[in-house]
């Protein structure tokens, strides 16, 4: 993809999650229970900074693409990567839009998607990270 950083969204990491979703559907795990086992206090950063995280952050974005595909079906989602990558291709030096693309694609802004990514994990007695309260 060049010299692009298209961070968690648009880039390499979209690959990465159909690769480690096959590997853990092929092992039987149930992908919400191996998130809640990886994550078990939740994640330590909110959706929209996920989109610049490190790599240290993997289960997080993992944990996030995985709720959106689930919850959104494979078209929408599909939509969403495709939203991403292009974003990233037109402004590569410009902040990425996270927020914009959610309303656009799932109808919600990142503050709403983010309470709906804990609930789905069941992750709601746990400390939010600081930008999510």
């Amino acid at each position: 993809l060049g010299e692009l950083n298209l961070g968690w969204w648009g880039g390499e990491f979209s690959c990465l999650y159909f690769q480690e979703r096959a590997k853990l559907e092929a092992t039987g795990k149930n992908l919400r229970d191996e998130m809640r086992k990886r994550l078990p206090r939740g994640p330590g950063s909110d959706l929209a900074t996920l989109a610049d995280s490190p790599r240290e952050h993997y289960d997080e974005a993992f944990s996030a693409m995985y709720f959106l595909h689930a919850t959104s079906g494979d078209e929408r989602f599909r939509a969403f990567r495709l939203a991403c990558l292009r974003t990233a291709h037109e402004r590569p030096s410009a902040p990425f839009p996270l927020d914009t693309l959610f309303q656009e694609l799932f109808g919600k802004p990142a503050a709403a998607l983010e309470r709906e990514w804990w609930d789905f994990y069941g992750w709601g007695g746990a400390a939010r990270p600081p930008a999510s309260r």
